[in-house]
């Protein structure tokens, strides 16, 4: 086998000219490698012939296994072009692939910030909508007319089955707190908004404890 690895760029065209491989826009290790491709397939239509590399402009030259120097084998084009267009093919691949995975990445760190910015805009909105219902609620801190329970009980939520207790009676007092509405008349609203299964909890306290709040919290936390 040829020792190409050692040899000059300009050394490794000329012997791609003289085996006719097109050596257009390759590299010394793509040179190297068709080089080699050549000789692998000259090898298997020529026999035993090999070809011998010493250093200098002429010291090349091709050798039978008798000693006898002899003309180069002209070269296969089938098979030289075959090789020179498989390393085509790979490499056009390999950039094809980069220029994929590179896109990819890209389209999802755009499709990342699009979600942020979506949701900001939605809790822009959300923030804008619960301040303008805060100035127009007639239910506010300095309103002059009575509390309506059926108007404190729309803006109040539901528990449902996956809620967060805590996280539950936390918005539930805070949205009688902006409204308003004396503490001791939670225990009114509060049936309303839990679920069955807390509901059976306040049906086991008495009368008494019904109508203290932080005594129905307590039992439906436990």
């Amino acid at each position: 086998m040829a020792s190409y690895q050692q040899l000059r760029m300009s050394e490794l065209r000329e012997l791609c000219d003289e085996r006719g491989i097109d050596r257009r826009g390759l590299k010394k290790a793509q040179l190297v490698q068709a080089l080699r491709a050549w000789d692998d397939g000259n090898k298997l239509e020529g026999g035993d012939n090999e070809v011998i590399i010493n250093g200098g402009d002429d010291g090349r030259h091709a050798r039978s296994n008798s000693g006898v120097a002899m003309a180069s084998t002209v070269p296969s084009q089938t098979s030289e072009n075959e090789s020179v267009e498989i390393l085509r093919l790979k490499l056009a691949l390999t950039e094809q692939q980069a220029k994929y995975d590179k896109e990819r990445d890209e389209r999802a760190s755009l499709a990342r910030e699009r979600e942020i910015e979506a949701r900001e805009r939605e809790w822009e909105i959300e923030r804008e909508r619960i301040a303008s219902q805060a100035q127009n609620n007639p239910l506010a801190p300095h309103s002059n007319r009575a509390v309506s329970r059926t108007e404190v009980h729309h803006l109040l939520q539901r528990m449902t089955n996956d809620d967060d207790v805590l996280g539950f009676f936390h918005a539930f007092e805070r949205a009688l707190q902006l409204n308003s509405v004396p503490k001791s008349d939670w225990p009114l609203y509060l049936p309303a908004q839990l679920n069955a299964k807390a509901n059976r909890v306040l049906t086991g306290l008495s009368l008494e404890q019904n109508q203290d709040y932080d005594q129905c919290k307590r039992a439906v936390l436990a």
